[in-house]
């Protein structure tokens, strides 16, 4: 049942997009494969749906190049990135042709065949079990059959807040391009940032 409001119109997309880039979440690469062939790219869209049993979601846009090897792939993997991982999410990111995408970083081939990333802060490889249509996504959910982790726990997150404060402080932070988060209690995310390595228990800078 479709649950909206019709009295009310939606924001603007760039409103809308706006306000998400302050929702951070973790940089994923997300693989599979499909005729003999390995397909990945870079998300953010994927969530926790249920633990009993244990299931996930993941969103592709419907015009990703990619898009006709996850449609029905049986199998797939999601691969959250550590710090360091910039490189292997800008190549997944849609400017790098599907056939060189797998010269960057460590792929191993996990239980069902889909590639999974040897140093992924962690790894779930999921069998597809439904998916849906929504505007210009396409949204398949997945059980989740197998878990790898890294020892050291730290994952990369993806942010851009313009200005959020500082841990224990009040004032506004501009700082231009520097990258910095605090992990320790109260978690409080500044300055200007797209890729910000998480690292608990402290603070993580770079440029």
């Amino acid at each position: 049942m479709t649950m909206v409001d019709h009295r009310f119109d939606p924001v603007d997309k760039a409103t809308f997009r706006d306000g998400m880039s302050r929702l951070g979440s973790a940089v994923n690469v997300v693989t599979t494969i499909s005729s003999g062939t390995r397909y990945g790219f870079t998300a953010s869209a994927v969530c926790s749906v249920s633990d009993t049993p244990p299931t996930l979601l993941v969103c592709i846009n419907r015009a990703s190049s990619c898009f006709h090897a996850f449609e029905n792939a049986a199998h797939f993997c999601v691969n959250t990135l550590m710090p360091g991982h910039e490189c292997i999410s800008d190549h997944f990111g849609g400017k790098t042709s599907t056939e060189d995408r797998f010269s960057v970083g460590d792929w191993e081939v996990g239980l069902t065949g889909v590639p999974v990333l040897a140093n992924a802060s962690v790894s779930f490889e999921c069998g597809r079990i439904s998916s849906v249509d929504e505007a210009t996504h396409h949204v398949f959910f997945g059980r989740v059959i197998d878990i790898r982790q890294n020892d050291q726990r730290a994952t990369l997150l993806y942010c851009m807040p313009t200005s959020m404060p500082r841990p224990h402080e009040g004032s506004v932070s501009r700082t231009g391009d520097r990258l910095a988060v605090y992990t320790g209690p109260p978690v409080s995310l500044h300055t200007k940032a797209k890729l910000v390595p998480i690292v608990q228990g402290r603070t993580t800078e770079f440029r």
